[in-house]
């Protein structure tokens, strides 16, 4: 699990550099490097690519085999992806792999992430999102993640910096094609019903069944998406701490996730209805998507 106690913090201090990736021969007879990186990830990059067969330029995700701790993962995520197919998930072009690098081709998303366009209205006037641009937001994510759970797959880390933005500009995410991404912590189950034992996630978006001994299911995504919608409509995340380990007590706690005056005085009471039943603590209790 990552060390992620607030995203806007860690969002806001991402600088973009020059990429320092190497490709292959196979790779570059079919795809030129443009050297932009779009996005890093703790053992990955993603970088612009120009299509040399289609004349589109397209991202390819970069990962450095050797930090892998388990290579099993990128196998599962090329799975996932070449199952789903659905206009707010990401689609993959192409896979490559030498000796260092495995390279997963996928559309590019100019806008950004979605956390990029969060701190870009945490930043200006309105401070949070509105019911209507949540809601449209919301709707896309939701879909992505219903269309996962059919096609028996759990992404396991939903959140604002793993949902992409195909659109220039950082005003209004609400009004462009949001992407679903980043399968890298993904479970292809067996069939419905499938259970999961391994913890894996970013600690502020963790579901507290994912904190106790024992199986868990496709709900913890559900979860996911309540921490993403109170983040749009309060500006905030449900929990946050000083460590990990105090913001993961917090979590754990019995109780319902508190809904602070402060921050939610200003939103309907069907809007907070609905972040708390998908921030129900009991997974049986909340909703599927």
């Amino acid at each position: 699990m990552g060390n992620i106690c607030n995203p806007l913090d860690e969002a806001a201090g991402h600088k973009r550099r020059r990429s320092s990736v190497s490709f292959n021969k196979e790779f570059l007879a079919s795809f030129h490097p443009t050297g932009k990186v779009l996005g890093t990830g703790s053992f990955s990059e993603v970088t612009e690519v120009f299509s040399k067969k289609t004349k589109q330029q397209l991202a390819v995700k970069s990962i450095e085999k050797v930090r892998l701790k388990r290579l099993s993962r990128l196998t599962t995520e090329v799975r996932a992806l070449q199952r789903l197919s659905h206009p707010n998930i990401i689609r993959l072009q192409a896979v490559f792999e030498d000796e260092r690098y495995a390279h997963l081709v996928t559309q590019v998303c100019r806008g950004g992430t979605l956390i990029d366009h969060i701190i870009f209205k945490a930043e200006s006037h309105s401070k949070v999102h509105t019911e209507a641009e949540a809601s449209k937001i919301m709707k896309s994510v939701l879909e992505a993640i219903s269309h996962c759970h059919e096609h028996n797959i759990v992404h396991r880390d939903i959140k604002a910096e793993n949902v992409l933005v195909r659109a220039r500009g950082r005003g209004a995410p609400e009004g462009a094609e949001l992407l679903l991404a980043d399968f890298g912590l993904c479970a292809v189950l067996e069939g419905p019903g499938g259970r999961m034992t391994t913890r894996v996630g970013t600690p502020y978006c963790l579901a507290p069944e994912l904190l106790r001994k024992g199986a868990y299911g496709p709900g913890v995504d559900v979860w996911g998406a309540g921490v993403l919608l109170y983040l749009l409509l309060a500006g905030t995340v449900p929990f946050k701490g000083r460590s990990d380990r105090e913001l993961l007590t917090r979590i754990r706690a019995p109780g319902p996730v508190p809904f602070p005056r402060a921050r939610w005085g200003r939103a309907s009471a069907p809007a907070r209805h609905f972040a708390q039943l998908l921030l129900t603590k009991a997974p049986r209790a909340r909703p599927t998507a």
